[in-house]
């Protein structure tokens, strides 16, 4: 069982030969922000199409939201 201030995971502070600008980057590029799931075809990067003359078929298209990437 770990507590604060044991040495466990993440208790290491900045390495102050790291500048901070740097530091900063680096965390970005490691744990930088999620890409969003598209709204448009809830993250399957397709969309279902129906026919326009009313027969049942469906096909499915790229979603012209998210270009088929599913993320926004």
């Amino acid at each position: 069982m770990s507590t604060h201030g044991d040495g466990g995971k993440g208790s290491n502070p900045r390495p102050f030969s790291v500048p901070l600008g740097q530091f900063n980057d680096n965390f970005e590029r490691i744990f930088g922000k999620k890409p969003k799931q598209c709204f448009s075809c809830h993250g399957t990067g397709e969309i279902i199409c129906f026919q326009k003359d009313g027969k049942t078929e469906a096909y499915r298209d790229e979603c012209p939201s998210c270009n088929g990437k599913g993320q926004i």
